[in-house]
């Protein structure tokens, strides 16, 4: 059981509630959770502002997050996660599809062959956030 050496007793169980939050929304955003032993010791304060903090990044990923409007499809055939993004993610800069690809190849994007997706590039990206950050500073 996890102990907070620096919160009383009788608000234990709300740290661990909202340290809960915390984690949940990290492995949302990152596709993983951050070490959180050091935060054990903070107060319910610290813990406070962390959640807000967390929060202020997830709207603003948000707001990238529809530029972008990333898709997770199936696996590839070794198991890998793929993300698909439309060509258009890629303006201003691309004006063509061809463009576009050629500006994702050098992020690690291929043409999408599949026809559920028109116009997609894919990415072997288990982390929509970690891609939605380079595509924004690829374009």
């Amino acid at each position: 059981m996890t102990h907070f050496t620096n919160i009383p007793f009788n608000e234990q169980g709300a740290a661990r509630s909202l340290m809960q939050d915390i984690q949940n929304m990290q492995l949302r955003m990152y596709g993983k959770c951050f070490d959180v032993e050091p935060s054990y010791s903070n107060s319910m304060q610290e813990l406070f502002l962390l959640k807000e903090k967390v929060l202020n990044d997830m709207k603003k990923w948000e707001e990238e997050f529809k530029v972008i409007d990333p898709l997770k499809i199936g696996c590839d055939t070794n198991g890998n996660s793929r993300i698909v993004v439309h060509w258009l993610s890629f303006s201003p800069k691309a004006k063509t599809y061809e463009e576009a690809l050629s500006i994702s190849r050098s992020i690690g994007g291929k043409k999408y062959r599949g026809k559920r997706y028109g116009g997609g590039i894919v990415f072997q990206e288990s982390s929509i956030f970690s891609l939605t950050k380079l595509i924004l500073q690829t374009i």
